[in-house]
C-alpha cells in the first residue's frame, strides 16, 4: 500500500512511508529490550494469534498510527484524521480481541506510531523535504541494533535503509512525474508489484539469518522506491 501510493503521488508516499518505516525501527528497538512476551501461551489466556515472541509495543497497531497520522498531517481535512483514527482504534481493539497484545502494548504502539510521525514531519518540514534526511535517520537508528538486537529489528532497519537509498536514487538519477490517468496508475501498480515482489521472493533463497533478512529487505526497498521508478520513466508510464 506503501508503494502503490508513492507510485501514484511521490511526495505523499515518501512522508507516509518515512514515519512507518521510521516508527518500526523504534518499535522493534523497544521489543528487543524490554522483551516483554504477549498473551498468548498465558494460562487462562485463549489467544487466537500465534505466538510470535515480545509483544510490546504493539508492531500491527504501531504501523497503522504512524501512516494514518503521517498522511492526515501531509494532507490534513476532518474525513482523513476521523478515517485514520478509525482504523488506529479497530487494529488495537482487534489486536487485543486477538490475543495478539495486552492494553499496555497497543497503548504505547498507539503513542509511538503518533509521535514517529508527527516528529518525521517536523523533520521532513526542517529539512525542507531533502531525501538527506532519511539517510541520517537510518544512520542515526543504528544505535539500536546491539541492544535491541533481533531478525526482525534488523529487517525493519533494512527497509528504511532501502528506502533511504532508493529515494535519493531516484531525486537525483530519475526524477519521476505524477501519474494521475488510470491506464498509467494501473501499469505501475502491476509492474511495480510485480517487480519489488519478485525481488522480495528471490530474497527468500539467501539464508535464513538477521543480518540477510536485512539485506532482503533493504534490496526490497530500493528497487520499489528507485529502480520501479526509474523504469516508469523510461517506460513513459
Amino acid at each position: 500500500l506503501l508503494l502503490w501510493l508513492y507510485w501514484r503521488e511521490k511526495e505523499a508516499g515518501r512522508a507516509a512511508a518515512y514515519a512507518v518505516f521510521t516508527s518500526t525501527v523504534l518499535g522493534r528497538g523497544l521489543r528487543g529490550i524490554f522483551r516483554l512476551a504477549g498473551p498468548a501461551g498465558e494460562e487462562g489466556i485463549r489467544a487466537l494469534l500465534p505466538d510470535t515472541g515480545p509483544t510490546f509495543p504493539s508492531d500491527r497497531v504501531q504501523r497503522v498510527a504512524a501512516g494514518g497520522s503521517a498522511l492526515s498531517l501531509w494532507q490534513g481535512g476532518d474525513a482523513l484524521w476521523i478515517g485514520s483514527i478509525a482504523a488506529m482504534f479497530l487494529t488495537a481493539f482487534g489486536e487485543m480481541y486477538l490475543g495478539g497484545g495486552y492494553p499496555r502494548d497497543v497503548f504505547v504502539g498507539l503513542l509511538l506510531g503518533v509521535a514517529a510521525a508527527w516528529l518525521c514531519a517536523r523533520l521532513r518540514d526542517r529539512a525542507l523535504g531533502h531525501v538527506g534526511l532519511y539517510a541520517a535517520s537510518w544512520a542515526v537508528l543504528t544505535v539500536l541494533l546491539p541492544f535491541g538486537w533481533s531478525e526482525e529489528l534488523l529487517a525493519a532497519w533494512g527497509l528504511l535503509g532501502g528506502f533511504a537509498a532508493g529515494c535519493a536514487f531516484e531525486e537525483n538519477f530519475v526524477r519521476v512525474g505524477r501519474q494521475s490517468e488510470m491506464a498509467g496508475v494501473l501499469f505501475r501498480l502491476v509492474t511495480g508489484t510485480a517487480l519489488t515482489g519478485g525481488i522480495y521472493a528471490l530474497g527468500g533463497l539467501l539464508p535464513e539469518s538477521a543480518p540477510f533478512a536485512a539485506v532482503r529487505l533493504f534490496a526490497t526497498g530500493f528497487v520499489g522506491y528507485g529502480l520501479c521508478p526509474m523504469l516508469f520513466k523510461k517506460l513513459r508510464r
